[in-house]
């Protein structure tokens, strides 16, 4: 048995038909199964009947939307037994959905709209950071803000939150570009992110974001902020990641590394008189550190296997196995022997990879993959500045 409070717009809109049509008692209505079960009645009863047949098929079809937009067309229906049953049930289906995000009300969906951009009345952009946290290269990808001046000095914003769009610029009217990074948008919500480029190199000078009108590329904005290192621990010259164990298989075995140079120098950025750089080469890529040089005690460098990857969960039986490590191998440190401090500031090493995690499973876990062995142990070697970062374009101090 289904109760409920009908609303007052509801209960107004009965009242109204029952007044209008007083021949039928709402408590005679016959619950109708079909539209032609509607032929019976007289306007506006018939359509009354038609709206609540189609709540009905709506109801069963799960579409709670449809379903609660004709049950409120339903009229003198609402004062039957049955229709005040449907009502509550509808009403707690379109309720759920709404919770669930699966159905917008009138007032979420304007929440959700976002305004054309007049081209035309655009004066200037502005771009830049929604915090003031500074930007590391390969850090978090990083919110940021675009902003229109208009004629007559009204400034519109572009949306940031996908629910709060009402009164906010679209950004399908401007083009976003970066030399020390990319812009990207999630195509499930449609949110906007700066992912910065793990090079340092590029952003010595300041990462730098840039927007233009897509139709006025004259009018334009450029913001540089400026880098932080905290996010970078050392320079880990790594073989190849073993793969993760999905549809019921084991984690993959991590790839050896392949023997590697780092090269150490200190040179000077626009932010910091003296930074610490960092290159290693292998077979397996080119890996990049920057930090203050005095910042840390010590700096990792490691020339280290790839890490086993984690087995999968087993549904029915034993978790799969993770993966083994890879092993590490020889690292040459070259350092610019005008700093001979700099021996003493890297932390060398040739770890084998990290052994896989077990997967889980409903009778227990897998096995966990085998640590790679370690390689050789590095080697340091004071060395003439003309030889390091050569073709990189850096002056070293």
């Amino acid at each position: 048995m289904f109760t409920t409070r009908i609303s007052s717009r509801a209960l107004a809109l009965a009242t109204t038909i029952a007044a209008a049509w007083p021949t039928v008692a709402a408590a005679e209505l016959d619950e109708p199964k079909t539209e032609a079960d509607c032929a019976q009645y007289k306007p506006p009863t018939d359509g009354e009947c038609q709206a609540f047949v189609r709540a009905k098929i709506a109801k069963k079809k799960l579409d709670a939307a449809t379903a609660y937009k004709e049950i409120q067309r339903a009229g003198a229906f609402l004062q039957t037994g049955y229709g005040k049953g449907y009502l509550a049930s509808i009403k707690a289906m379109y309720d759920a959905d709404v919770r669930a995000g699966v159905i917008k009300t009138d007032a979420q969906a304007a929440a959700e709209k976002s305004e054309a951009l007049d081209v035309a009345a655009v004066v200037s952009l502005a771009i830049g950071l929604k915090s003031q946290n500074p930007i590391c290269p390969g850090g978090k990808p990083r919110l940021f803000v675009v902003s229109a001046t208009m004629n007559g000095g009204g400034v519109k914003e572009g949306w940031t939150n996908p629910k709060q769009k009402a009164g906010k610029l679209d950004h399908d009217a401007l083009v976003y570009s970066s030399p020390t990074g990319t812009f990207k948008v999630d195509p499930a919500d449609g949110v906007w992110t700066y992912y910065p480029d793990a090079n340092p190199l590029k952003s010595l000078n300041g990462f730098v974001l840039q927007v233009a009108l897509k139709d006025k590329p004259a009018v334009k904005a450029e913001a540089v902020i400026a880098p932080s290192y905290d996010c970078l621990a050392g320079l880990f010259i790594s073989g190849t990641p073993g793969t993760k164990g999905v549809s019921n298989a084991n984690g993959g075995d991590g790839g050896p590394a392949a023997d590697g140079i780092a090269e150490v120098g200190i040179i000077a950025s626009k932010y910091f008189p003296k930074l610490l750089i960092m290159k290693g080469v292998s077979a397996t890529g080119t890996f990049w550190y920057a930090g203050a040089a005095d910042a840390k005690p010590r700096v990792e460098v490691r020339n280290q296997g790839g890490a086993g990857g984690p087995g999968a969960y087993n549904a029915s039986g034993w978790g799969f196995n993770g993966g083994n490590g890879g092993n590490g191998a020889g690292l040459e440190v070259r350092y610019d022997k005008r700093h001979p401090e700099l021996a003493d500031l890297i932390a060398a090493s040739t770890p084998g990879g990290a052994a896989g995690p077990a997967g889980g499973g409903t009778t227990g876990p897998g096995r966990s993959g085998v640590p790679g062995a370690a390689g050789p142990s590095p080697v340091k070697k004071a060395v003439d500045p003309k030889t390091l970062f050569a073709g990189d374009g850096l002056t070293l101090l």
